[in-house]
């Protein structure tokens, strides 16, 4: 992933924290936000 703001930063963390849980995650957001 490629970014440095503070945004995306805070979002990388949240991700981290959560990316041990087993529940589905949706992901939401605009077309062309990366969503991936």
């Amino acid at each position: 992933m490629i970014g440095q703001s503070k945004n995306f930063m805070g979002i990388l963390k949240l991700i981290e924290k959560i990316s041990h849980c087993i529940t589905p995650v949706l992901i939401e957001g605009e077309t062309g936000t990366g969503k991936e």
